[in-house]
């Protein structure tokens, strides 16, 4: 079988933007990483997320979604992007807010993500 992948993300790193870590958001983030293994590994550039979420990890999150004790009380973002990371060794970011209109400008400011693609996952 012969998978094909449009040129232009040969050398073109793919921004994605997940917006909510809670139990879908975080899970897909842990399967995007691998994901982005596998892209690399057939010779892409891969992809960047950037996470946003304002929640934070509470007690009942533990088991329901991929949080352990050590992480309770931490924003959801940055505790499975710090998790990805760690694992990885990647430099995805994540912000620690609800998304808002400011969100959205900062994301175009700071993380140039204009040709990105944005994931929700929010209740």
């Amino acid at each position: 079988m012969h998978i094909s992948v449009d040129s232009f993300y040969d050398h073109t790193v793919i921004p994605i933007v997940v917006i909510g870590t809670g139990g879908n958001g975080a899970h897909l983030i842990q399967r995007l990483a691998s994901a982005n293994e596998a892209l690399i590994r057939l010779g892409y550039a891969g992809i960047q997320v950037v996470a946003i979420d304002g929640d934070t990890v509470e007690d009942p999150n533990i088991g329901r979604q991929p949080f352990h004790d050590g992480q309770l009380k931490q924003m959801k973002c940055r505790a499975i992007i710090e998790s990805v990371n760690m694992a990885y060794g990647y430099y995805w970011k994540y912000i620690p807010t609800m998304y808002t209109k400011e969100t959205y400008s900062i994301l175009y400011r700071d993380f140039s993500y204009q040709n990105g693609i944005a994931i929700t996952c929010v209740d």
